[in-house]
């Protein structure tokens, strides 16, 4: 399996002729598939694209993780490019999500509402677990074990005129099977990484989990600050250092770098960073 990163918040140093933004999209290539997960801010994934050899057209399917502008901000451009690709994502994708700034709500940050209209045709909602074939599976309930992450806690949806906490119903997990082992694609986590990992776990108890790819909304992307204690973020690396089965995690977005190093300090080579430009094998 081989994952382009087409947007993050940094450039990968070796790659040139691609900017980068925050966000996450991700091209995934495994047996004849060709797979995009998100679409980062804007229409700059695509240029990207083009820059890394690889076009929009030839995308089959498209997973858009959550409801947020960040990972489904180039929609509009995906649509127009690709005119065939169906693009699974959960229906409360389309609600009305919002950030609180310095105490204020003044900033939405959800998905362009007029698309679902224009496009409807072309959206596969999930509302329960869904085998799309053999090799590919979207999670759309996603167990409560562990804590969500507290920057969680500046996000919103508006609903009837008022605002009330996000319960990140819109979330979904991305699993891609490869051979005999899984490769697990979480988005921002907002619904906690430990928890879908180990909802991936209960729902395939008897394969492996070979490497995660995401952002643990570990950050809070407005004041690039660390949003969870010191102690949060080191259990967090040793309860996925412990599984053993799970080989790589690689990461990025809204992890942040401070929370980075100190998964780094638990999880050794287990843990790696994507950028934008970076290609990985798996």
């Amino acid at each position: 399996m081989k994952i382009t990163t087409l947007i993050e918040n940094t450039k990968d140093e070796k790659t040139e002729n691609v900017k980068a933004e925050h966000g996450i999209s991700l091209i995934v290539e495994f047996d004849s598939h060709k797979l995009l997960f998100d679409t980062g801010y804007s229409s700059l994934f695509s240029a990207n694209a083009k820059n890394l050899n690889h076009s929009l057209k030839d995308i089959d399917l498209a997973v858009i993780s959550h409801g947020h502008f960040d990972h489904g901000g180039g929609l509009k451009t995906f649509l127009e490019e690709n005119p065939n690709a169906p693009i699974y994502l959960k229906e409360e994708a389309f609600n009305s999500y919002h950030r609180k700034i310095a105490g204020f709500i003044n900033k939405y940050i959800g998905l362009d509402k007029a698309l679902k209209k224009r496009f409807e045709q072309r959206f596969v909602f999930v509302k329960d677990f869904t085998e799309v074939n053999d090799k590919i599976f979207i999670i759309s309930d996603i167990l409560e074990n562990h804590p969500k992450p507290l920057g969680n806690k500046h996000l919103l949806l508006k609903v009837d005129g008022g605002y009330i906490s996000d319960n990140f119903e819109h979330e979904l997990i991305l699993v891609v099977r490869e051979q005999t082992e899984l490769v697990v694609f979480t988005g921002c986590s907002h619904n906690g990484i430990l928890n879908m990992i180990e909802t991936v776990e209960d729902r395939f108890k008897r394969e492996s989990i070979k490497a995660i790819f995401g952002g643990f909304h570990l950050m809070n992307p407005a004041t690039k600050q660390m949003t969870e204690t010191h102690e949060e973020v080191v259990r967090i690396g040793k309860l996925l250092s412990d599984k053993a089965h799970l080989k790589k995690v690689l990461t990025g977005h809204c992890t942040g770098k401070k929370a980075y190093d100190i998964l780094k300090s638990q999880m050794g080579q287990k843990l790696g960073y994507f950028s934008t430009g970076s290609v990985i094998s798996i």
